[in-house]
């Protein structure tokens, strides 16, 4: 069968509802991934708008990946969906201590900075976030 990607389709379909592959003892074989359900659940619940529930995914992908840059802006940017405000200072200032020269949600965080009203605070971040990369809308809505 022909596909427009190149690929060769398998001579047969798989069936449906065929059983999960089994391991070396004939038990369902585990997940080599446990994390990637709350990552995905995480995502999900955020899309969703349960945010209570996307902390608590977010928080467990925390114990198995400490200080990684994703979790931590996911769940600051949770943190001031929910108007959690310490929470979420405290996981931005983590991020950027993590990776100063991200731009990813800094936007968010400028937003969060100026409702806390800490004007010297929010031009140290503008202009880090200027100085980083003067071509991405992130350091020019810190900006403004």
């Amino acid at each position: 069968m022909f596909r427009p990607d190149g690929a060769r389709a398998a001579a047969r379909p798989p069936r449906q509802g065929s059983p999960a592959p089994l391991g070396c003892s004939g038990n369902p074989a585990p997940l080599a991934c446990p994390w990637v359900q709350d990552y995905v659940a995480g995502h999900v619940c955020v899309h969703s708008h349960q945010h209570t529930a996307a902390v608590q995914h977010f928080m467990s992908l925390e114990h198995h990946f400490p200080n990684n840059l994703h979790v931590l802006l996911q769940l600051a940017k949770i943190h001031l969906d929910l108007n959690q405000l310490d929470g979420a200072q405290y996981n931005f200032n983590k991020a950027r201590v993590c990776d100063n020269l991200n731009l990813d949600m800094m936007d968010h965080y400028a937003a969060l900075v100026r409702k806390r009203g800490s004007t010297g605070d929010l031009n140290r971040l503008a202009h880090d976030l200027l100085s980083t990369n003067q071509r991405r809308p992130e350091p020019w809505i810190a900006v403004a």
